[in-house]
């Protein structure tokens, strides 16, 4: 079960709840182009102006913004514009989620030394009740090309505290970075960063299946480290 603020339920609307605000002293022709392709061309009164992101092509690039009257110019601004999936609020605004869930994955098969009667101890035991899980998380967003967000999961058996950022810079790079612990010790971090056209990415987690249930289950059997590059 998932509960979430009103941003979270929008169903294939999150771009018009995006909007690109200017003002303009006087009315006039707008223009609004990335590089010489024209996006959005009408006549406007004077006024604060707000342009809806589905008016925009999905992607990371930089704008320019024109407001003519015959041969005045009253409005030149270059603006960036973040149109992604990873950067789905509108600027100053936040969301947040809560979860209720049940975590159906496969235990795995560990060699885990052996029990008081010598015999081997091939998994990690747990009560049923603790495949249960509750997580809330938030999200905010700074700047047109700056997110923040912070969450909290946790079964009866441990909790994960997560921090995360993601950054956007100019129109050629884009940055992700992901770290959570575990009460019991534990911690995972990811990062990525991607500077066109190449792409590296880092991710590791390093805990104890005898200490947390709750890592064994999001994170499987063992620690991982994992690079990627392309």
């Amino acid at each position: 079960m998932t509960l979430g603020s009103s941003d979270n339920l929008l169903v294939g609307k999150n771009n018009a709840s995006k909007t690109l605000n200017f003002f303009s002293p006087t009315g006039g022709r707008l223009e609004i182009k990335q590089n010489e392709r024209v996006l959005v061309s009408r006549n406007i009164e004077s006024g604060q102006q707000s342009i809806g992101y589905d008016e925009f092509p999905t992607g990371i690039y930089n704008v320019t913004i024109s407001v003519t009257q015959g041969n005045s110019v009253s409005v030149f601004e270059v603006r960036q514009v973040v149109n992604t999936s990873q950067f789905d609020l509108a600027v100053k605004d936040w969301d947040y989620q809560v979860q209720l869930g049940y975590l159906d994955t496969d235990v795995s098969k560990l060699n885990l030394g052996v029990d008081i009667s010598g015999d081997p101890v091939k998994s990690v035991e747990f009560e049923e009740s603790s495949r249960y899980f509750g997580r809330a998380s938030s999200t905010y967003r700074i700047e047109e090309n700056l997110m923040v967000g912070t969450g909290v999961t946790g079964n009866n058996d441990d909790i994960q505290l997560q921090v995360a950022t993601k950054l956007a810079v100019g129109d050629w790079g884009y940055g992700e970075v992901t770290l959570s612990h575990l009460n019991s010790g534990g911690y995972s971090q990811y990062a990525s960063l991607k500077v066109s056209p190449f792409f590296a990415s880092y991710s590791q987690n390093d805990f104890d299946v005898e200490e947390s249930n709750l890592a064994h289950l999001l994170y499987g059997k063992q620690s991982t480290t994992e690079w990627s590059l392309g």
